[in-house]
């Protein structure tokens, strides 16, 4: 089938409609942390999300994704409403992606990849127990670094890379880290148990991140 230049057009101006008609919404929270967003009919501002994204079962293959039958997995699908940005809002919503960094995204309980001043390592693991803060004095953490007054940081534990199975870490809970917000580069979907596995993929992603 072969589009005229009308149905073309109309395509476009189809295109751009729905842009501008997003770009009055604000982001979603925890926005990197999901993988999965289908729209409702009903509404442009219903979304159906989910923490990860199915492409196996018939439900998910043919648009039914309510019903999906890897859901233990994926995570349950829920309902986000999305909300109007005001004026004022907008008007700075493009200043606001522009100064947004990783470190802003943080949550407690992420489990993040950090940049890393070692030979051996790329990235370190961390889970985050405080997201980012700016020190009132001098700390340092249980890894024998200094922080000074005035910088920015984030705190938590560090994962520890199993020298059997490089994919697979355990928690360092007994020692706390602090690591300035600037050194977060990625934002995992990994659940923050002690033990935990990270799959090629997401490693791939974390050193592209590292490039950046």
């Amino acid at each position: 089938m072969e589009f005229t230049n009308a149905e073309c057009l109309g395509t476009l101006i189809l295109q751009k409609e729905v842009i501008k008609q997003l770009s009055i919404y604000k982001p979603c929270r925890d926005n990197r942390k999901i993988h999965h967003i289908s729209s409702q009919v009903i509404s442009p501002k219903i979304l159906s999300v989910a923490n990860l994204s199915c492409y196996e079962c018939d439900e998910c293959l043919f648009d039914d994704n309510t019903k999906c039958t890897n859901s233990e997995y994926c995570g349950e699908r829920r309902v986000l409403q999305m909300e109007y940005m005001n004026r004022k809002e907008r008007d700075s919503n493009d200043y606001m992606y522009e100064n947004e960094s990783v470190s802003d995204l943080v949550t407690i309980g992420s489990v993040v990849a950090v940049l890393a001043d070692d030979d051996e390592y790329d990235y370190y693991l961390m889970k985050v127990s405080k997201v980012p803060f700016q020190l009132e004095r001098v700390e340092n953490d249980d890894w024998g670094n200094t922080f000074p007054v005035g910088a920015n940081v984030v705190r938590g534990y560090y994962y520890n890379r199993w020298k059997q199975n490089p994919f697979k870490y355990e928690l360092a809970r007994r020692r706390v880290a602090i690591v300035y917000s600037v050194a977060i580069r990625y934002i995992t979907d990994i659940e923050p148990r002690d033990s935990i596995s990270v799959r090629e993929c997401v490693h791939e992603n974390i050193l592209e991140s590292m490039e950046s």
